[in-house]
């Protein structure tokens, strides 16, 4: 029983370990998905872009479309292919290509802070 509480508390501490790595990007995202049994991401619109954040260093504006992550373009990338892409740690560069509302595209390496 001790081995046991032992390892859930080793678990307990990699895990918080790991949540303090997770980055922080500055934008917020308003997702569309489609499907139940594989979901794909069919849009993802620049909803919000906190002050002074990596996005508002980087030029990404409130309305920007997200198109692709890391090449996985979208419509089109799954849903948990997209999570794992966005999802990058402090310190790590998350490609994207985004559209402004006039239709041009541009790309971005954004450095997670």
């Amino acid at each position: 029983m001790r081995l046991l509480s032992t390892l859930g508390l080793l678990v307990l501490l990699s895990t918080s370990a790991i949540a303090e790595d997770k980055g922080y990007t500055g934008f917020t995202l308003d997702v569309g998905v489609s499907g139940f049994f594989s979901p794909e991401l069919v849009s993802a619109d620049v909803k919000k872009i906190d002050a002074n954040s990596p996005a508002e260093k980087s030029g990404i504006k409130v309305g920007d479309k997200l198109i692709a992550i890391d090449g996985c373009k979208i419509p089109g990338c799954p849903a948990k292919e997209g999570k794992k892409l966005i999802s990058k740690l402090r310190g790590q560069l998350l490609p994207l290509t985004l559209q402004r509302a006039d239709g041009s595209e541009y790309s971005v390496s954004l450095l997670v802070e």
